[in-house]
């Protein structure tokens, strides 16, 4: 009796140990790739360079009322990035003395907070076919970018 208990929990333990193992390996293979499908993670300057790129196509077009629709999705596409900056530490805030850094990230994510809000403004002026409006909203946001990069290039 005491030897068909011991095999009957053998047994229970090597069918319990066997599902462990099948559904660790289905459940590594069920993984989705994490690279295949999600966009690569861009770094700040990457991002500034496709800021810079698009205030310049919107430099371009601000002119052309024919574009502004399209002007619009740009400007909402600088509101999209400029998020993601606002999150990413320049470098050049090390090289500012320790005790002033907290400060110097203060007002770089003030700053970028500030484009932000213009980059809305932005993409209204550009929906309500405001181009003179527009233009003076590329002009403070041209200002602010210069503020920065002075501060944090």
């Amino acid at each position: 009796m005491k030897t068909q208990i011991t095999k009957k929990l053998l047994l229970s333990s090597l069918i319990f140990t066997g599902l462990i193992c099948a559904n660790s390996a289905f459940a590594q293979n069920a993984q989705l790739p994490s690279t295949a499908i999600q966009a690569p993670v861009k770094n700040l300057q990457q991002n500034m360079k496709e800021l810079g790129s698009i205030f310049k196509a919107l430099s371009t077009a601000m002119n052309d009322p024919a574009q502004n629709a399209e002007s619009a999705k740009q400007a909402s596409r600088l509101v999209d990035i400029f998020k993601l900056t606002i999150n990413q530490v320049p470098d050049s805030i090390d090289l500012f003395p320790i005790n002033e850094q907290t400060q110097a990230l203060e007002d770089y994510k003030k700053l970028s907070q500030n484009q932000i809000d213009l980059a809305e403004k932005l993409s209204a002026a550009f929906t309500a076919n405001d181009n003179t409006g527009a233009a003076l909203i590329m002009t403070q946001m041209n200002d602010t970018k210069k503020e920065g990069h002075t501060k944090y290039k």
